[in-house]
């Protein structure tokens, strides 16, 4: 079997819903799902256009995952080719493609791992905006229906209450320790900035951010954003920014010492590997999944998630069936 090694990215699949932050397993079945799969819903940046596709649960040993491919219908601008005398010649042609990324969401734990078909296949940071895009239009849709059908009842008995509002975080989980390894031939750093939003599950209240993302949830405000200019302290930056790990999105603006300004953020140092995969094979989420199971990645449980995943079994067993049909 031919195998072509892909670039996997590991992110944190974080989402929750309305103003007491719903985890995602509540709204899986009435939103993500739906939403996922509507074939009628994209996202158009310039010429490119960027849709969900093949979208749907299964279950694989005893992981339930959300699988799918995001794609990215793209136009190339060819100004220049070689003619059938190998002659390099002046063109202006219009070439369309259409790369991709697979993804897989454990659904026990909110562990991602998206997988680049091609370098120019979208990232993790499109990924975010394009899933964020899709519920909320989605839900706007939705809603006008809802709106509709309420507005035309004689009676009060078969009032539907309006989905509620999607806070969509996904963002790429760098390895541990990789904010401190990179913070080196620094002159100065001249911010830290520190954005954090309500993740799935408890807040435990280890630090001060987790006090914090408790103030903006009773504020009602979507973010709590933590800026710290000119900080001196070198090392103590890189130990803070990476306690921050899968639970917010971090950034760092410095000067190096040759006094080019530089950043570090979740995008440029998010772990990734690569595994190989065999082009001939159907199931090639089976695939990834056999490559990146026993990942010590993938081994993270929060206990009030893991409680609602396991009661969650039922319904996710009938998600799993219908996709079946």
């Amino acid at each position: 079997m031919a195998k072509e090694m892909k670039k996997a990215y590991l992110a944190n699949f974080n989402i929750t819903f309305g103003l007491q932050h719903e985890p995602l397993l509540i709204h899986l079945k009435d939103i993500v799902v739906p939403a996922l799969q509507d074939s009628t819903i994209y996202r158009k940046v310039q010429e490119n256009r960027y849709q969900i596709s093949d979208c749907s649960i299964k279950k694989y040993g005893n992981e339930y995952i959300l699988v799918g491919m995001l794609i990215k219908d793209a136009v190339i601008q060819a100004k220049s080719e070689r003619d059938k005398n190998n002659e390099l010649i002046e063109v202006n042609k219009k070439l369309k493609h259409s790369p991709y990324s697979m993804f897989l969401v454990f659904l026990r734990n909110h562990r991602m791992i998206l997988v680049k078909n091609q370098p120019e296949s979208p990232d993790v940071k499109s990924f975010n905006a394009t899933i964020r895009y899709v519920i909320n239009t989605y839900r706007r849709n939705e809603n006008r229906k809802i709106s509709i059908h309420n507005n035309n009842l004689k009676s009060d008995a078969n009032i539907l209450d309006p989905l509620p509002e999607a806070f969509v975080d996904i963002i790429n989980i760098p390895y541990k320790g990789a904010i401190q390894d990179n913070l080196i031939d620094v002159e100065k750093i001249t911010k830290l900035t520190i954005k954090n939003f309500t993740p799935n599950g408890n807040i435990s209240f280890d630090n001060i951010f987790d006090h914090l993302i408790k103030e903006k949830d009773d504020l009602g405000s979507k973010k709590v954003i933590t800026e710290f200019l000119s900080p001196k302290n070198i090392e103590a930056v890189g130990i803070l920014a990476d306690n921050m790990h899968d639970s917010a999105y971090v950034r760092v603006d410095y000067v190096s010492t040759d006094g080019v300004k530089q950043t570090l953020d979740n995008n440029k140092i998010g772990a990734n590997f690569d595994i190989p995969l065999d082009h001939e094979n159907e199931d090639k989420y089976s695939e990834i999944i056999n490559i990146i199971g026993d990942r010590e990645e993938f081994e993270y449980n929060d206990p009030e998630n893991l409680k609602l995943y396991q009661k969650s079994k039922n319904e996710l067993d009938l998600l799993t069936k219908e996709n079946k049909k």
